[in-house]
């Protein structure tokens, strides 16, 4: 709601998440080992690849997404009918920021 408040209307926002795609990237290509790591024992935990989710957060310690620092992970369908409710979701690429996705948002 925050960034909806702060967009002019038609106004556009690129923001970048962790989505299906990322959980697949880490986990297949074992392109981010500490993250990689934190996903199977979060999944031997919770099972979230055979249960679902809607997102969920690893390593709950706040910063900028370093070592040891929280990742979350949203599905992309949970995010436009969330996100929807407040923006228009014009676009998801997957892969535009590292194993993260784009989304660009309009008010």
């Amino acid at each position: 709601m925050e960034l909806r408040r702060i967009v002019r209307p038609g106004g556009r926002l690129y923001l970048t998440v962790h989505d299906e795609r990322s959980i697949e990237l880490c986990l297949s290509a074992n392109e981010n080992p500490p993250v990689a790591a934190l996903l199977r024992a979060y999944d031997a935990e919770s099972h979230f690849t055979s249960r679902g989710y809607d997102f969920f957060t690893i390593n709950r310690t706040p910063g900028q997404g370093g070592p040891g620092q929280a990742q979350v992970f949203y599905r992309r369908d949970y995010l436009r009918r969330h996100w929807g409710l407040y923006l228009k979701a014009i676009s998801f690429t997957p892969e535009r920021y590292g194993n993260q996705t784009a989304v660009l948002l309009e008010r």
